[in-house]
């Protein structure tokens, strides 16, 4: 077999470089799988959905999949999965009068009770006996029928029967388009463990992945599209179109493959796979492409029938093709790259790739306008329809605000836009890995702690050593009353939460730092930046203390007290005021 797709006809036909062959003369049932079970329902949609589908060049309607192992002893294919489709295609041909094409091609085990289900298909389904009206009559004459599977065989050729004599008029017509616009995606398995692989569909864990199913439905439908003669020349040209399409899926699939790309374009997939195919997004990155093409469409989800359902392959390749171009020029332009990281990293479940890819493709001129169009995104969902000075005020509490993260997070894309600046990493657009550092600690709540940070208040504080209460005292020997009491008095006027006090840092750091003093806090996490280590940017130029005018004197970057907390918040006002007024939106 050379196909990954087949059509009906080709599965049922025994030739040399068909499914079936001199060495694998028929499929068979393992006595592992259930008996036939469809309904009047899974048959008539069946029947209604190949009589609704329209001949066209290079389109065809798939059944899905059958999944075979061969088997060398019987010299055939045991049927691991889709023996349900392939039952129903032996009833539908055979009420069709192709008897013939099906005849001994599926056959179950003749060492079990299903060797009745085997007689009554060869004897009764393909061969020519007379009929009953109705099972009752039918077990009546033999009761070794009596089984739900031969049940289910039985009814179902009745429906078949009376759904094609009610609906088709042109049986000859239906029968060619059965045969050959109707085809299975042949999935031949070896070097398994058959039990291994039943098991593995059955958890879900399926074989083929709708990545491979879309590449082989391009490899083989846009390779024919346009070509109806069979002559060498254009045998010649299929192949070699067929060849190229590999290798652009394959260098495709390549750059999807690398971390970054995949990591960045995660929170754009916001689709769902449905239906038996699923489309792995960790083991296939293309499938994150073909994602993107479906939300790009207005699909609800994801679906092999859908894509099989699509007029044109050749158009569908092309249009998959500039998709993947267009999100690679996202993703090289290095303002579009950290506007939309900023979006759909921090607010996925308020940016829809749809919508912005709509607006790219019909409203921008230029990557200019394009950034434009982010940006007034950004500004509308960091600040409303609230000026940017009215955001910040030196009394207000940030800490487990929802807003403060995406500030902190958008002054480090501010500063990686500046000339010169390495763009940021994909993680840096998250909170991951990261907590919230205040820089004048929080009040603590252990008493061992209160004690460490009293002791830091000390330090920063002449007044607090003239304090009646510590005289003549070590702070360690303070009753925890005391304690509070001095904190609650020394720390009021400290605006601990405000944004100005806020910064990122990496969670061990912030950890191994904890309630200690701002010198040790700011000697430590400028170690751990020279040593190689990566800090956010806003967070680096805070503990260097960029919003200090060269002449102030107050400070000597030993202690961090509320003025620091006033001016960094002034700073991070006019850093914000500076770059949109800048970016003229207007």
């Amino acid at each position: 077999m050379t196909e990954l797709i087949q059509t009906v006809a080709s599965v049922f036909t025994s030739e040399e470089e068909k499914v079936l062959n001199a060495k694998y003369k028929y499929y068979y049932v393992p006595l592992y799988q259930r008996g036939y079970k469809w309904t009047k329902t899974q048959i008539e949609k069946l029947l209604v959905d190949i009589n609704n589908f329209e001949h066209q060049p290079g389109k065809f309607y798939c059944v899905q999949n059958i999944t075979l192992v061969p088997n060398e002893d019987m010299n055939c294919y045991n049927v691991v999965d889709g023996q349900q489709r392939l039952t129903t295609m032996t009833l539908i041909l055979s009420v069709l009068g192709k008897k013939e094409l099906v005849k001994n091609k599926l056959l179950f085990p003749n060492n079990s009770i299903r060797h009745y289900t085997n007689d009554f298909i060869q004897q009764w389904v393909i061969g020519e006996n007379k009929w009953e009206e109705n099972w009752e009559h039918f077990i009546e004459k033999d009761n070794n029928y009596d089984h739900q599977d031969i049940y289910h065989l039985f009814e179902g050729v009745k429906i078949i029967d009376g759904w094609i004599a009610e609906n088709i008029k042109d049986r000859e017509a239906f029968t060619h388009k059965l045969l050959n616009d109707v085809k299975f995606i042949c999935n031949v398995i070896e070097g398994e463990k058959e039990e291994k692989i039943f098991a593995n569909l059955n958890s879900k864990r399926i074989y083929l992945d709708g990545a491979d199913l879309v590449r082989a439905l391009l490899i083989t439908n846009v390779t024919k599209e346009g070509s109806k003669e069979e002559t060498i020349k254009n045998i010649v040209r299929i192949n070699e179109r067929r060849v190229r399409i590999g290798w652009e899926l394959d260098h495709i699939n390549q750059w999807w493959n690398q971390d970054e790309i995949r990591s960045y374009f995660k929170p754009f997939v916001q689709l769902k796979s449905a239906g038996d195919i699923h489309f792995d997004l960790e083991q296939y990155p293309i499938n994150q492409l073909i994602t993107l093409y479906a939300a790009s469409k207005g699909w609800d989800y994801l679906s092999l029938e859908d894509i099989e359902q699509l007029e044109n392959s050749t158009q569908f390749y092309n249009e998959l093709q500039e998709l993947h171009f267009e999100m690679r020029d996202w993703f090289q332009h290095t303002e579009i790259y950290h506007y939309l990281g900023f979006l759909f990293h921090q607010f996925s479940n308020k940016t829809t790739f749809y919508d912005i890819l709509i607006y790219w493709r019909t409203e921008c001129k230029t990557k200019t306008d394009f950034s434009n169009y982010l940006l007034k995104q950004i500004k509308i969902l960091l600040f409303g329809n609230q000026e940017i000075s009215d955001i910040f005020n030196i009394g207000r509490d940030w800490y487990g605000a929802d807003g403060l993260v995406p500030l902190l997070v958008f002054l480090d894309i501010i500063e990686a836009l500046k000339e010169n600046r390495n763009r940021l990493h994909v993680e840096a657009f998250l909170k991951k890995d990261n907590d919230i550092e205040h820089i004048y600690p929080q009040k603590p709540r252990k008493e061992n702690d209160k004690k460490g940070y009293l002791k830091y208040l000390t330090e920063s504080n002449d007044k607090i050593i003239l304090d009646d209460r510590l005289k003549n005292q070590e702070i360690f020997d303070l009753s925890e009353q005391i304690l509070d009491e001095l904190i609650d008095e020394y720390s009021e006027n400290v605006k601990t939460d405000a944004i100005g006090n806020l910064v990122l840092l990496y969670n061990s750091l912030n950890r191994s730092i904890q309630n200690k003093s701002y010198a040790y806090k700011r000697k430590r996490i400028l170690d751990f930046y020279n040593e190689g280590n990566y800090i956010q940017p806003h967070t680096l130029k805070v503990f260097s203390r960029y919003f200090q005018d060269s002449s102030s004197s107050y400070n000597d970057g030993t202690f961090w007290s509320q003025v620091d907390i006033e001016e960094n918040e002034n700073k991070i006002k006019g850093t914000f005021e500076i770059f949109f007024n800048k970016a003229n939106l207007n």
